[in-house]
């Protein structure tokens, strides 16, 4: 009984964590990227973020297979008898 809860516990908690990540994105879109404005000015320092976004993607994609196959095996969400 205790292992429902505690899965009930880490899927709203990601549910939360979700939700936020939405409304984050839809509420900073009209913000704008002063930051990135700036990098305009200097070239060399744009292809920087530009390498240390693309490398941190690979890092973020690698993460949400590997999420994915944890997920697969260890099925946390199935239903208590």
């Amino acid at each position: 009984m205790i292992k429902c809860k505690i899965s009930l516990m880490y899927a709203e908690f990601a549910f939360v964590y979700i939700l936020s990540g939405v409304c984050y994105l839809l509420l900073t879109r009209s913000i704008g990227t002063p930051f990135k404005d700036a990098l305009q000015n200097y070239p060399e320092l744009l292809k920087i973020k530009e390498d240390s976004v693309h490398e941190r993607k690979i890092i973020f994609l690698f993460s949400i297979g590997v999420s994915i196959i944890i997920l697969a095996f260890t099925k946390p969400f199935i239903k208590c008898p």
